[in-house]
């Protein structure tokens, strides 16, 4: 885990998530029930989270969550068909 540089995040992930290996992947849906039912943290992008805790949650449960930061780093990608002309205007030089 390169981006873990400090105790608490190193000790999440070799405690919590390394240990079970691909069981603790989930689909977006079922991680937002287990955070509305359960004591339960869940990773994943703000944007869709949001919709999906917007449609699901009482405005009461709502004030219970807590978001916290966990990876700092942001690697972006933009996907473009081989031979492309946005290609080279995205490539990083």
């Amino acid at each position: 885990m390169e981006q873990a540089n400090d105790t608490l995040r190193k000790r999440i992930y070799t405690e919590k998530l390394e240990p079970k290996g691909d069981k603790f992947l989930m689909s977006l849906h079922e991680g937002i029930e287990k955070m509305r039912t359960e004591f339960f943290a869940f990773y994943t992008g703000l944007p869709p989270a949001y919709k999906v805790v917007s449609d699901t949650f009482q405005e009461s449960e709502k004030c219970k969550l807590r978001r916290i930061s966990y990876v700092n780093s942001i690697e972006p990608w933009i996907a473009a068909t081989k031979n492309h002309s946005y290609k080279d205007i995205m490539k990083r030089g």
